[in-house]
């Protein structure tokens, strides 16, 4: 059977699964990274057990006279970020998840020491996040904080993951856009960012 070339594009240009997410410290006021400068293996702190999510929910508030005859939007703030359910991670990722931690390496059995805590121990870190889809047909990035903490669930049916949402703060160019997507599910474009 002949699949109509219609039909096989249609198949082709949905976009499925997971992907990969980069994470490594930014200078604040520093040149903005191109995605493929974070993408590279020695920014994956983990891998991604139950996907990542790219957000952006705008908070528009309305104005409008008491007839309703004159009405006024005003975008009043935006929340925009990348989050993503960690897998598997290693030591050096809890100073990622709290600003405040400090890690040491235990020399008599090879394990580390994550020392978490303590509001004179808080360092004001940036991050530049890129997600990956492992397919390749689409990328994001945004530059910000993990301002949620985390928590540790250690379940008997199911694996441990740390939740990590990346709010964006940083302007990726003058124009004041926080969220860069490189889309190429039905279009001929490459991840590049």
């Amino acid at each position: 059977m002949n699949i109509p070339e219609t039909s096989q594009k249609q198949t082709e240009d949905i976009a499925i699964g997971s992907g990969y997410m980069y994470i490594k410290e930014y200078e604040k006021g520093s040149v903005i990274p191109k995605i493929s400068e974070i993408a590279v293996e020695a920014n994956r702190k983990g891998y991604l057990s139950g996907g990542a999510s790219i957000y952006y929910t705008p908070t528009i508030d309305t104005y409008k006279d008491d007839m309703e005859e004159i009405t006024r939007k005003i975008l009043s703030s935006e929340d925009i970020g990348i989050k993503g359910s960690i897998g598997t991670f290693m030591a050096d990722t809890f100073g990622i998840m709290s600003s405040n931690s400090e890690i040491s390496a235990d020399s008599t059995d090879g394990s580390a020491n994550i020392f978490i805590g303590g509001i004179k121990n808080y360092k004001d870190k940036y991050y530049a996040v890129v997600f990956v889809a492992a397919d390749g047909s689409m990328s994001a990035m945004v530059i910000g904080q993990l301002e949620g903490g985390f928590t540790i669930e250690r379940k008997k049916d199911s694996m441990t993951v740390c939740d990590l949402d990346f709010k964006a703060t940083e302007k990726l160019d003058s124009k004041g856009h926080k969220l860069l997507i490189n889309w190429s599910v039905g279009a001929e474009v490459g991840t590049e960012g």
